[in-house]
């Protein structure tokens, strides 16, 4: 396993957090983000450079990828690079797929950092009738908008 270190708050002394990631997990996540930089700049050397990775390594791991799936993915042409068909419909896929994985490790550095999952929150009956969960809940939703709150009488 590779290790994924991050930040999981504004304040780089406050907490960091490990995200134990399979190393091929992970290869194929910067794969398919690598793929998709070259297909959004059109080009091995701009792509190189938004990246910040040498243009000759992206190249060889581009060969690879089309390799392991068996497709030409990208048209080498003087201006640049163009999608193939295939390479159009892994950019629709890894496009989804690097958002969710973006998404999947905020939802982890949330819950790491308890602003994220479910809230059970219970309340006597005078309360609930006073109107106060009424009030509270929308704030607390408002302010912490990725917490599931519910409310059970007790």
């Amino acid at each position: 396993m590779r290790e994924l270190r991050f930040l999981a708050a504004a304040d780089p002394a406050t907490v960091e957090t490990t995200l134990l990631i399979h190393p091929r997990v992970l290869a194929d996540f910067l794969d398919y983000n690598d793929f998709l930089g070259i297909a959004e700049a059109g080009g091995f050397g701009r792509a190189a450079q938004k990246l910040r990775v040498a243009q000759s390594a992206l190249s060889r791991q581009m060969q690879a990828l089309e390799a392991i799936l068996g497709a030409p993915l990208l048209l080498r042409v003087s201006d640049g690079v163009r999608l193939t068909p295939a390479g159009d419909a892994l950019t629709r896929v890894a496009r989804d797929l690097v958002n969710r994985t973006g998404h999947m490790m905020e939802e982890a550095r949330l819950a790491h950092r308890g602003l994220a999952g479910e809230c059970v929150i219970g309340m006597g009956r005078l309360a609930l009738w006073g109107g106060y969960a009424g009030r509270a809940i929308p704030a607390l939703q408002e302010r912490f908008p990725a917490i599931e709150f519910t409310v059970r009488e007790i």
